[in-house]
């Protein structure tokens, strides 16, 4: 990682209310890495984003720290692909359980060395649709939270995420408050929207909750 990179993930954290130890940033250091030399061969992120992965990817990862909340929960992440957002989340808190779901197999098998690697206790991955993993007794209604980056339309996270969720749970995801409003049209559901600045140098991130 570069230094710059560094700095930025640093200056990030402390403005998200995170605090980043020398073991935290050594595993970002990892991951990069293993994201670096991985996306070689199967392309888990588009090539022309290779040097801007802290500002592009893994910032934006970590905005839902501003809003989630405190204290131990489990978390779902729907379509984890190359870890985003769960793996930064992860890394900085290390009191959620969460289970990384990806559909493909060279994907998945990324996520599991990464968990690997970077010794993520309580981090769980699992090749399967969220839709099949709802079947599981052991997934179904298991969860406080579900997570989305860049996976579908609000109506079918929803219908991915519900079934996932205990009563009362939370889906996060990755919406702004007109497209929010534009996909909920006819959904009856609780939902608020948010703005979080991790760095100067980056757009605001928006974020939605929603509520089943």
């Amino acid at each position: 990682m570069k230094h710059q990179d560094e700095r930025a993930l640093i200056e990030g954290c402390h403005n998200l209310g995170c605090s980043l130890s020398q073991e935290s940033l050594s595993k970002f250091r990892t991951y990069l890495e293993l994201l670096l030399s991985w996306n070689r061969r199967i392309n888990l992120f588009s090539r022309r984003d290779e040097p801007h992965l802290v500002f592009r990817h893994i910032l934006p990862s970590l905005a839902p720290l501003a809003v989630l909340p405190e204290g131990p929960f489990r978390a779902v992440d729907i379509g984890s692909g190359a870890g985003f957002p769960g793996i930064p989340i992860k890394i900085l808190r290390q009191d959620i359980r969460i289970t990384l779901v990806e559909s493909r197999r060279m994907r998945a098998l990324f996520l599991r060395k990464v968990v690997e690697e970077l010794g993520l206790e309580g981090a769980e991955v699992i090749w399967t649709r969220a839709e099949e993993l709802a079947r599981d007794p052991a997934h179904r209604r298991s969860y406080d939270w579900a997570l989305a980056r860049a996976v579908a339309e609000l109506p079918t996270i929803i219908e991915y995420a519900t079934p996932l969720l205990r009563e009362g749970g939370g889906i996060l995801t990755y919406k702004s408050s007109e497209r929010s409003a534009a996909e909920l049209t006819g959904v009856h559901i609780r939902w608020e929207t948010y703005e979080v600045h991790p760095h100067p140098s980056m757009e605001p991130v928006s974020l939605v909750i929603l509520r089943v």
